[in-house]
């Protein structure tokens, strides 16, 4: 599963309503002039959740991701979800949504790669899940709810990755200011390692 020579793959993993898909963008906004592709795991899910009228919620993405390991195998979301990346002709790939241990393992496999964990404390995260950040379907939960939800399914697995980080993250009500400077830290970071070999000094585009 190697990388293209200059290929960047970095992947973000964090509890739910820590601001994975935020810090994505943000990657994409101060990575320019650089090419950025964005890439969720959930995509395929919703895809097919609309194809077949069905809302996509949590408890649905649980029951069709049951329904691909049945059908194909037990890594076939994941699979998918990382052919995307290798075959990307962006110069770095951010794969959102790591969760599980083989996801990390998986992103290891490429060449060059960072890995990127997102949290948050729990009263921030229930507050923007009460708000639909992340999905309308939340917006009425139950902090109980909440909390249970967060220690089942695949939520539960998600906690141990961040001693996997090459990065950490804290966004507890983080300014979008500040978010966006720690993003170009990583970037800028990655950049003096050599992680990221092409010869673009990282700017803001203009206004931001």
């Amino acid at each position: 599963m190697n990388s293209p020579e200059g290929k960047l793959i970095i992947g973000i993993s964090g509890e739910r309503g820590s601001g994975k898909s935020t810090f994505a963008k943000l990657l994409t906004d101060v990575a320019f002039p650089y090419s950025v592709q964005v890439i969720r795991f959930s995509e395929i899910l919703d895809k097919i959740h609309a194809k077949r009228g069905i809302p996509s919620t949590q408890d649905n993405n649980l029951l069709l991701y049951g329904e691909l390991q049945r059908t194909y195998d037990d890594d076939a979301l994941e699979r998918f979800t990382f052919n995307r990346a290798r075959v990307s002709g962006a110069d770095i790939v951010v794969v959102d949504g790591l969760r599980f241990l083989k996801t990390v393992r998986m992103l290891r496999e490429f060449d060059n790669n960072f890995f990127v964990y997102m949290s948050a404390q729990f009263d921030v995260r229930f507050q923007r899940a009460r708000a639909g950040v992340q999905r309308a379907d939340e917006r009425n939960i139950s902090r109980k709810m909440f909390q249970i939800q967060d220690m089942e399914g695949n939520e539960r697995f998600t906690a141990t990755l961040e001693k996997y980080a090459d990065s950490i993250v804290i966004n507890n009500g983080t300014k979008e200011r500040e978010l966006r400077h720690r993003a170009h830290e990583i970037l800028y970071w990655l950049k003096k390692t050599g992680q990221l070999t092409y010869p673009y000094p990282f700017v803001t585009k203009t206004g931001q």
